[in-house]
């Protein structure tokens, strides 16, 4: 008995001598797939021409043909935008990353909105899509009615803690009512200046004015308490209600606050910062 399980533990060893102990399972490409570089593109609409980035991963890289298309949302195909080479991208193993070219149609004079398509795969050829299997694209309008006010303004004025300030602020459209404006550091406090903070303000009819609500709260909470706007008058009083009235002069290339200035509370803390009447906003680039 000793002696057969001495063969058979040679015949093993054997087995194991003739075997590669550097070689590695190899694999192959049935699960190679084509992605979208991300989820979200944007431009304006005078842009004239959209580059969006499709990869293969690929261990050898297979060559094939993948079909990108657009589905229309707000933006229509042939009206707004086209997919250049009816969206044929060719991929092999010097070719990992090929380009969706796209045109964008400008509308110029005509307000139609932010518009939005969406981009898929429709012929994926010998590969599978990715997790990014979609792109949504925004064609952004340069003709809103408000456009003469939007985007950033330097920014100079007075602290009640800091005195005299130099600073910033950025106007941007809202994205349903062309009468409303957000404004990012409105308080004057870069420190501040994220997103969530954003306040908003109604221009006129005659395009004359910005009229921001006080007593409004932010997205953004500290701490777990509110953060508000107020406003501060000249002589020191600070109010909790009314309005902060922004003149807009010189084609909205200055803005100038009238009566009252901002200031930041917190609910149950404080202020952060509290702004003197007299903010002049002067265009960036003027």
């Amino acid at each position: 008995m000793k002696k057969i399980f001495l063969i058979l533990n040679i015949f093993a060893l054997c087995i194991l001598a003739s075997c590669d102990k550097n070689e590695f399972a190899k694999f192959n490409d049935k699960d190679a797939f084509v992605a979208f570089g991300k989820a979200n593109y944007a431009i304006t609409e005078d842009g004239a021409n959209l580059t969006i980035p499709v990869t293969l991963a690929s261990i050898e890289g297979i060559e094939t043909s993948v079909t990108v298309s657009g589905v229309d949302g707000t933006a229509v195909s042939g009206v707004d935008y086209s997919i250049k080479n009816g969206g044929v991208l060719n991929f092999n193993a010097q070719t990992r990353t090929a380009n969706v070219e796209i045109e964008i149609n400008n509308r110029a004079g005509e307000y139609t909105g932010d518009l939005v398509f969406t981009l898929q795969f429709s012929n994926l050829g010998s590969v599978q899509a990715g997790a990014q299997s979609t792109a949504t694209v925004t064609i952004q309008d340069n003709d809103h009615p408000l456009s003469f006010i939007l985007g950033t303004y330097n920014v100079t004025g007075t602290s009640y803690f800091n005195g005299p300030t130099s600073t910033y602020m950025t106007f941007t459209k809202d994205a349903k009512d062309v009468t409303k404006v957000w404004i990012r550091n409105l308080f004057c406090n870069p420190g501040w200046d994220i997103a969530s903070t954003a306040l908003y303000g109604v221009v006129s009819t005659d395009k004359t004015t910005i009229t921001i609500p006080l007593g409004q709260a932010t997205e953004y909470t500290h701490s777990g308490a509110s953060v508000y706007l107020f406003g501060c008058d000249a002589e020191m009083n600070v109010y909790d209600a009314g309005n902060i009235i922004v003149n807009i002069k010189d084609g909205g290339n200055t803005l100038e606050f009238a009566d009252l200035g901002p200031a930041l509370y917190i609910d149950g803390a404080g202020y952060v910062n509290v702004m003197l009447p007299g903010i002049v906003c002067t265009k960036a680039g003027n």
